[in-house]
């Protein structure tokens, strides 16, 4: 079974401590709009999922595991 990119998240961010919402500000995106970006109900601009998956790979230490378009 393969998760959900916000499983996927979830997992890798939990993993160091951190939450969904220590991703939104690193990112400097506030938490209901990644919440929204997660669920599908928003899609990010491209320089918004460019900073969520530098940010995702810094906080989970997985450098490159997460590219703009898993956003």
């Amino acid at each position: 079974m393969s998760l959900t990119l916000k499983e996927s998240l979830k997992k890798h961010l939990e993993a160091k401590r951190y939450n969904l919402s220590s991703l939104a500000n690193d990112a400097g995106v506030q938490a209901p709009t990644l919440s929204r970006i997660l669920s599908g109900q928003r899609n990010p601009k491209y320089e918004t999922a460019k900073k969520l998956a530098e940010s995702a790979n810094k906080l989970t230490g997985l450098e490159g595991f997460y590219t703009f378009e898993d956003f």
